[in-house]
């Protein structure tokens, strides 16, 4: 679940992503929520969400994100009679794959790119947000938190090879979707 929050020691509007208590009982689903503050903390870059702070408080595990305000892309192309215009859709696109360069630079493989995962400031910056599925490429020890036979992402974007197994995703999948 995700919130908009103030961030009382610095005064600042966040997105708190926080935990189900429910998974938080699952080691597995407590590592994977550290595995996307620690992929997503490796980003600084305009064009991606930054993390401010990732803990626990009163058993609830949180990350503190900067908090985007805009509008994503599947909302705004809703608005817009689900087409952009041509120029518009460029310069979002070449916004998006500066982030995705930045990410897979420090090999970060997104995984969930889809338009709700893209959100349009008020000043026209793109931001890339959700590294929910999140993994790094450059670290085979998280491989086995995906299984075979999973299907990780959002179908209607999902490239031919992370329908077929997530693992084989890589910065080519990201792109593709």
């Amino acid at each position: 679940a995700v919130f908009k929050a103030i961030d009382p020691l610095l005064d600042r509007r966040v997105a708190l992503k926080i935990l189900p208590p429910i998974l938080a009982a699952v080691p597995e689903q407590v590592q994977r929520f550290e595995r996307e503050a620690k992929l997503a903390a490796q980003m600084d870059h305009e064009h991606v969400a930054r993390v401010h702070l990732y803990g626990q408080d009163q058993g609830l595990h949180f990350i503190a994100y900067e908090f985007v305000e805009g509008i994503n892309l599947r909302t705004l192309m809703e608005q817009e009679g689900g087409r952009l215009k041509v120029d518009e859709a460029v310069r979002y696109l070449h916004q998006a794959a500066l982030g995705l360069a930045h990410a897979a630079a420090r090999g970060v493989i997104h995984r969930d790119i889809k338009p709700s995962n893209l959100v349009i400031t008020r000043e026209g910056k793109l931001k890339l947000v959700d590294l929910g599925l999140a993994k790094n490429s450059l670290d085979v020890s998280t491989e086995a938190l995906t299984q075979a036979g999973a299907t990780l992402g959002t179908f209607d974007y999902l490239s031919p090879e992370q329908a077929i197994d997530p693992r084989l995703a890589d910065v080519r999948s990201d792109i593709y979707s």
